[in-house]
């Protein structure tokens, strides 16, 4: 009588074909993306230099949007008004305003910005703009849509104000103005966003002891700093939605609340994918699995054939 065949190994059944190769490439890219409640997870167990080499890419890509869009939005005006200016002598000296003509003139305006002199300070051209920008005797005077602020001009400010002056100014001060722009733009990103992956991350961290959950404080804080980076697109997106004036200045300011929620959802969708305390783990599962590891095959003992 023959001996019944030996029982295969369960493992090498239950494994579909290239799901080894699948495995070894899911643990070499560990945390990869943050767009998924699994990939914000995965950040969970990522390293910090991973994780600061993301927020480095997405600064730098947000502060390029924004770079782009003021360029976009707010510098042309201001090239128009240099064709506006007097051929006179004309300036802000000892912090006061001199300007040929006493009645307030638009020197150049769209959609987004106005750029306005109003020696007098009348006020009798009203705000068509989101942002205004007048120059007056004492002071610079912004007005927007809460309300207006003037703020007195440095007593040893010289700044000239003719077209000759004020087209030589600006070209060797715009590319500067932008590169400010850009990097206050990228280190207040990253400011803002680990300050409140800190500020989080107690609290996530105290219920993940309630609920079970496996995640350290290390990892909260990770986690939380991920969450930022799915939000800053939406950012980015209202930024260039302004700038093509698709919306207004109220919509830009919804964009920037909506992108401070996006970043509390993503963290709480990555915090319901967090694998259970205990639970063994040999990899970083950027779509959130969280069964159980499976043991290497050369470690499981074959079972016995009942048989015989």
């Amino acid at each position: 009588m023959a001996s019944n065949p030996t029982v295969s190994d369960p493992i090498s059944i239950a494994k579909p074909p290239g799901a080894g190769h699948l495995e070894r490439l899911r643990t070499v890219l560990g945390a990869w993306q943050p767009f998924t409640g699994g990939g914000i997870a995965a950040f969970s167990r990522a390293s910090l230099t991973r994780t600061l080499t993301f927020q480095v890419l997405f600064a730098l890509g947000l502060s390029c949007v924004i770079v782009w869009s003021v360029r976009l939005a707010w510098f042309p005006p201001f090239v128009a008004a240099l064709g506006n200016l007097p051929g006179s002598d004309a300036g802000i000296r000892q912090g006061r305003l001199d300007w040929p003509e006493p009645t307030a003139v638009t020197l150049a305006d769209n959609r987004q910005i106005a750029l306005i002199i109003d020696p007098a300070g009348t006020g009798e051209l009203g705000r068509a703009a989101d942002l205004q920008i007048e120059l007056r005797r004492d002071g610079l005077s912004l007005h927007g849509p809460f309300g207006h602020q003037t703020f007195p001009y440095p007593p040893d400010l010289e700044l000239r104000l003719d077209r000759l002056g004020g087209t030589a100014a600006w070209g060797a001060w715009n590319w500067v103005g932008l590169a400010l722009i850009g990097i206050a733009t990228f280190s207040s990103s990253m400011v803002l966003w680990w300050m409140m992956a800190v500020a989080t991350a107690l609290p996530s961290w105290l219920l993940a002891v309630v609920v079970r959950r496996a995640l350290t404080f290390g990892g909260a804080c990770l986690m939380m700093a991920a969450a930022w980076l799915p939000a800053s697109l939406v950012l980015a997106g209202g930024a260039a939605l302004y700038a093509t004036s698709w919306i207004r200045l109220p919509g830009l300011m919804l964009a920037v609340v909506v992108h401070a929620v996006v970043a509390v959802l993503w963290h709480v969708w990555g915090f319901l994918n967090l694998p259970a305390r205990g639970a063994a783990k040999t990899m970083d599962d950027p779509f959130g699995s969280s069964g159980p590891a499976e043991a290497a095959p050369g470690r499981l003992k074959k079972k016995k054939n009942p048989f015989g």
